[in-house]
């Protein structure tokens, strides 16, 4: 490893460069791209267009709600996104898809507006389909 005041330079055991870092500002690096895999990287620092792909996967109001969140909310949004994606592994994407409808329909743009509607309908849980198929 070799550093000066702009670059931080790590090498392997024959000094042939694996990585350069650039130093950004005061005890800060910016990795190059390749140093990272991407599947290393949180949902959060893929970016939000990357997140709002995902969720609108689930559906049409899902994708809308959450393109409105975003606006209200800013910099939250993509917090409260992958707490939308986790729901979808919970529940069924016909259930998020009415939540996020009533959602969106009455302004609220909290996860936890959602979270109450799946649990007041029941949400189609999929473990609870997964019992009733195993009867």
């Amino acid at each position: 490893m070799r550093w000066d005041s702009r670059l931080l330079r790590i090498n392997d055991d024959r000094w042939q460069p694996l990585y350069t870092y650039a130093l950004t500002t005061a005890g800060k690096f910016c990795s190059c791209p390749g140093a990272i895999p991407r599947e290393k990287k949180s949902a959060v620092e893929r970016g939000e267009e990357a997140t709002l792909k995902q969720v609108a996967r689930i559906g049409t109001r899902t994708r809308d709600w959450s393109h409105a969140m975003v606006q209200a909310r800013g910099v939250e949004g993509p917090r409260v996104m992958e707490g939308l994606r986790a729901l979808a592994h919970r529940h069924e994407a016909s259930a998020i898809e009415r939540a996020c409808e009533l959602a969106l329909a009455s302004g609220s743009y909290r996860l936890r507006t959602i979270r109450e509607v799946l649990k007041r309908d029941g949400g189609g849980s999929r473990s609870s389909l997964n019992s009733r198929r195993s009867i």
